[in-house]
């Protein structure tokens, strides 16, 4: 409560207020994209320079443990906790291996 007002939603049909909206909006939205700007050029930049090479991969470098745990009927989420990687990643790589094996 402001000043005895009690703080209200923000109203649509208010004029003033859809207009404060969008400016901020407007404003937020404008960063966000000089942000991407700027990232995008610092990547060109390293990857010019050979600084970037993107993130390493890890759950496919692991493919193999994978598979040889499926194949000893472990479960996805005893193969995740076990290898150290997500749960996501363990059904990714045996999805890929049943598409592998289905070609």
């Amino acid at each position: 409560m402001l000043d005895g007002i009690a703080a209200t939603p923000l109203d649509p049909t208010d004029a003033a207020q859809s207009l404060h909206f969008h400016v901020l909006a407007a404003i937020g939205q404008f960063e966000k994209d000089r942000f991407a700007e700027r990232r995008a050029i610092g990547i060109a930049k390293a990857k010019k320079e050979g600084k970037y090479k993107g993130r390493v991969p890890t759950a496919r470098a692991k493919t193999a443990e994978v598979r040889a745990l499926k194949d000893r009927d472990f479960k996805p989420q005893e193969i995740a906790t076990q290898l150290g990687i997500g749960v996501a990643s363990v059904y990714r790589i045996l999805a890929d291996a049943r598409q592998a094996s289905a070609e």
